[in-house]
């Protein structure tokens, strides 16, 4: 997770970042109706299993060495963090890699977006293709009538009756 400063940092060093630095929507960035981006980015580095980059097929020293050549600027923000980067069990092929996922172009879609865990009605629409974390989740629809019935109080009245009640009442 990066910062806007950090971004644009990464971004003036190496212009190539810019592609695979996404805005990222946490569950406590949705609220009725809108999202409310909090400034946040995300590096997408598919893994080479999902996806065809410089150094798929390389070994792992020769494919960190085409990694630093094709994003010299991500790679030294990275390498620091590489002891915590390689902590994940479900990681990519490289330490540098997200997880194997068939579903990242899901996320560049229009799409619904809710809170996991809500106190009211959390749902918005989504089209900037941002990603999201483990708090929130979404339905690739851009429709506006699904939106309208998921934040309506007759939705609400069912979920409060019929999904498991949490700490607080939280739904």
């Amino acid at each position: 997770m990066l910062d806007s400063p950090t971004r644009d940092r990464l971004i003036a060093d190496d212009p190539g970042c810019s592609r695979i630095i996404n805005q990222y929507l946490r569950g406590q960035d949705v609220s009725r109706w809108a999202a409310e981006w909090g400034g946040m980015w995300l590096v997408q580095l598919a893994s080479s299993g999902d996806q065809l980059w410089p150094w798929t097929g390389a070994s792992e020293i020769a494919a960190e060495a085409v990694f630093r050549h094709t994003f010299p600027s991500l790679h030294a923000f990275m390498k620091p963090r590489k002891v915590a980067l390689r902590k994940p069990k479900d990681q990519g092929r490289f330490w540098w890699e997200l997880r194997a996922c068939a579903c990242y172009a899901e996320f560049a879609k229009p799409k619904v977006v809710y809170q996991e865990i809500q106190f009211h009605p959390s749902c918005a629409l989504d089209e900037s293709g941002s990603l999201l974390n483990n708090k929130a989740s979404m339905i690739t629809t851009p429709s506006p009538w699904l939106l309208a019935v998921l934040n309506s109080p007759l939705m609400w009245w069912f979920n409060w009756r019929y999904l498991p009640h949490m700490k607080d009442e939280a739904l």
